[in-house]
Protein backbone atom coordinates (compact mmCIF):
# COMPACT_ATOMS: atom_id res chain seq x y z
CA UNK A 1 0.00 0.00 0.00
CA UNK A 2 1.28 3.52 -0.98
CA UNK A 3 1.61 6.22 1.13
CA UNK A 4 -0.50 9.32 0.28
CA UNK A 5 1.82 13.02 0.82
CA UNK A 6 -0.29 15.70 1.80
CA UNK A 7 -0.34 18.42 -0.77
CA UNK A 8 2.67 21.09 -0.92
CA UNK A 9 1.39 24.12 1.06
CA UNK A 10 2.37 27.33 0.26
CA UNK A 11 2.74 30.41 2.36
CA UNK A 12 3.24 34.09 1.49
CA UNK A 13 6.49 35.80 1.69
CA UNK A 14 4.92 38.17 4.73
CA UNK A 15 3.81 35.14 6.80
CA UNK A 16 7.62 33.60 6.03
CA UNK A 17 8.97 36.95 7.06
CA UNK A 18 6.58 36.79 10.64
CA UNK A 19 8.00 33.52 11.21
CA UNK A 20 11.39 34.85 10.81
CA UNK A 21 10.38 37.42 13.01
CA UNK A 22 9.17 35.36 15.71
CA UNK A 23 12.47 33.45 15.70
CA UNK A 24 14.82 35.94 15.99
CA UNK A 25 12.34 37.95 18.70
CA UNK A 26 11.65 34.54 21.17
CA UNK A 27 14.87 32.95 21.56
CA UNK A 28 13.71 29.95 21.24
CA UNK A 29 15.37 27.11 19.11
CA UNK A 30 14.82 27.06 15.16
CA UNK A 31 13.43 23.13 15.94
CA UNK A 32 10.91 24.61 18.41
CA UNK A 33 9.60 27.56 16.14
CA UNK A 34 9.27 25.37 13.35
CA UNK A 35 7.10 22.79 15.20
CA UNK A 36 5.03 25.55 16.12
CA UNK A 37 4.23 26.64 12.79
CA UNK A 38 4.12 22.95 11.35
CA UNK A 39 7.17 23.39 9.18
CA UNK A 40 10.06 21.33 9.12
CA UNK A 41 13.14 23.29 10.21
CA UNK A 42 14.90 23.12 6.77
CA UNK A 43 11.75 25.40 5.61
CA UNK A 44 12.25 27.47 8.19
CA UNK A 45 16.09 27.91 7.33
CA UNK A 46 15.29 28.47 3.58
CA UNK A 47 12.94 31.46 4.67
CA UNK A 48 15.81 33.05 7.16
CA UNK A 49 18.07 32.86 4.35
CA UNK A 50 15.81 34.44 2.11
CA UNK A 51 14.75 37.26 4.57
CA UNK A 52 18.98 37.89 4.98
CA UNK A 53 19.12 38.14 1.64
CA UNK A 54 16.86 40.62 1.58
CA UNK A 55 18.14 42.42 3.80
CA UNK A 56 21.46 42.58 2.78
CA UNK A 57 20.17 44.31 -0.78
CA UNK A 58 18.23 47.40 1.06
CA UNK A 59 15.27 46.79 -1.16
CA UNK A 60 11.59 45.89 -0.73
CA UNK A 61 10.17 42.80 -2.08
CA UNK A 62 8.05 44.53 -4.73
CA UNK A 63 11.46 46.63 -5.74
CA UNK A 64 12.79 43.10 -5.65
CA UNK A 65 10.49 41.75 -7.69
CA UNK A 66 10.48 44.95 -10.32
CA UNK A 67 14.36 44.23 -10.54
CA UNK A 68 14.34 40.80 -11.16
CA UNK A 69 11.32 41.43 -13.97
CA UNK A 70 13.65 44.37 -15.24
CA UNK A 71 16.60 42.34 -15.57
CA UNK A 72 14.74 39.52 -17.71
CA UNK A 73 13.43 42.31 -20.11
CA UNK A 74 16.41 43.39 -20.91
CA UNK A 75 18.16 40.39 -21.54
CA UNK A 76 15.16 39.84 -23.72
CA UNK A 77 15.62 43.13 -25.56
CA UNK A 78 19.25 42.61 -25.63
CA UNK A 79 18.75 39.21 -27.62
CA UNK A 80 16.17 40.97 -29.59
CA UNK A 81 18.60 43.68 -30.77
CA UNK A 82 21.09 41.00 -31.45
CA UNK A 83 18.94 39.17 -33.81
CA UNK A 84 17.62 42.61 -36.01
CA UNK A 85 21.47 43.38 -36.21
CA UNK A 86 22.02 40.00 -37.52
CA UNK A 87 18.86 40.32 -40.00
CA UNK A 88 19.82 43.46 -41.27
CA UNK A 89 23.64 42.73 -41.68
CA UNK A 90 22.27 39.95 -43.94
CA UNK A 91 19.24 41.46 -45.73
CA UNK A 92 22.07 44.37 -46.83
CA UNK A 93 24.97 42.36 -47.55
CA UNK A 94 27.09 44.23 -44.79
CA UNK A 95 28.54 42.11 -42.77
CA UNK A 96 31.46 42.90 -40.04
CA UNK A 97 31.67 47.12 -41.05
CA UNK A 98 33.51 49.31 -39.03
CA UNK A 99 34.00 52.88 -39.44
CA UNK A 100 37.58 53.95 -38.69
CA UNK A 101 39.34 57.14 -39.88
CA UNK A 102 36.14 58.60 -41.72
CA UNK A 103 36.67 54.98 -43.79
CA UNK A 104 34.64 52.78 -44.29
CA UNK A 105 36.94 49.43 -44.43
CA UNK A 106 35.02 46.24 -44.93
CA UNK A 107 36.00 43.02 -43.53
CA UNK A 108 35.95 39.72 -45.42
CA UNK A 109 36.70 36.54 -43.91
CA UNK A 110 37.99 33.82 -45.99
CA UNK A 111 39.57 30.66 -45.03
CA UNK A 112 40.02 32.16 -41.37
CA UNK A 113 42.08 34.96 -42.30
CA UNK A 114 40.69 38.21 -42.33
CA UNK A 115 41.62 40.71 -45.48
CA UNK A 116 40.89 44.33 -45.99
CA UNK A 117 39.99 45.12 -49.34
CA UNK A 118 42.38 42.14 -50.58
CA UNK A 119 45.34 42.63 -48.48
CA UNK A 120 46.19 40.30 -45.61
CA UNK A 121 45.48 42.32 -42.35
CA UNK A 122 48.20 42.04 -40.05
CA UNK A 123 47.43 40.80 -36.22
Amino acid sequence: MTKRRKPRRRFSKEFKREAVKLLRDSGKGITQIANELGVTPSVLRTWVDMVEAEEKTGLTPAELDELKQLRKDKARLEEEVEILGKAAAYSTGLRNTTKSDGWLKDVVTHAGSQTWFGRKRES
